[in-house]
């Protein structure tokens, strides 16, 4: 039976370097998220020594947001909220607008139209970061594991990768809009899309982009 470790050293390891580098931080009179963005570069791919999984610590990452968030909501208070309604509501919708305005202003530099530019502009920070890199397509060379749903996987070309999709060789025509997963070395398999098909080559769109770090990591390793 094939034994994974990959979950439990990525947690082990965000533990305990988080609460040593949170308490040197907090000693230093500095906030102990410093400490916490310290452990991240230390386990990195950008550093020396152990390098932790980085689709695991992406999903982990989501798991904190949801937990982060109900934690927020056991806290929340209508009441406390209307008390403060004069200042909370006008700050918000300031906030918005800047923000908006700011992304409107980077798709305009990018060329994008004035519509595209506003779905940008009002769109969260991190689905910023992943339409942003929608431009950027590698041309590269490396294996892939790609598999229709309930037949077995082959080993295929890839030979562009963005965050949002890739180009890969066919060993069997797929439908345009049948779903695959295709499995990067040392990742989870992807769902992903059909969206073109031409020969023995097609495009497929991941269900979910490619967190920009892991991206990186992916170039690195296929080139």
């Amino acid at each position: 039976m094939p034994h994974d470790t990959s979950l439990i050293t990525t947690i082990v390891a965000a533990l305990v370097l988080a609460f040593i580098f949170g308490a040197i931080a907090n000693r230093l009179k500095m906030p102990p998220i410093v400490g916490y963005l310290i452990a991240g570069v230390c386990v990195g791919p950008y550093s020396p020594g152990f390098v932790a999984n980085p689709g695991l610590a992406s999903q982990l990452a989501d798991l904190g947001v949801v937990l982060l968030m109900f934690g927020v909501g056991l806290h929340f208070s209508l009441g406390d909220l209307l008390s403060v309604r004069a200042i909370a509501i006008p700050g918000a919708a300031v906030q918005i607008a800047i923000a908006t305005l700011l992304g409107m202003l980077l798709a305009w530099l990018l060329g994008w139209s004035v519509g595209a530019g506003l779905v940008f502009g009002a769109e969260d920070p991190q689905e910023k970061a992943y339409l942003t890199r929608r431009s950027v397509r590698v041309a590269l060379g490396g294996q892939v594991s790609l598999r229709r749903l309930g037949q077995n996987s082959y080993r295929v070309r890839v030979n562009d990768l963005s965050p949002e999709g890739c180009k890969v060789d066919l060993v069997e025509r797929p439908r345009v809009g049948e779903h695959m997963l295709i499995k990067f070395d040392g990742l989870e398999a992807l769902d992903a899309e059909v969206c073109w098909v031409d020969g023995f080559v097609a495009g497929l769109r991941f269900q979910k982009p490619i967190h920009g770090s892991v991206f990186d990591i992916l170039l690195e390793r296929l080139k």
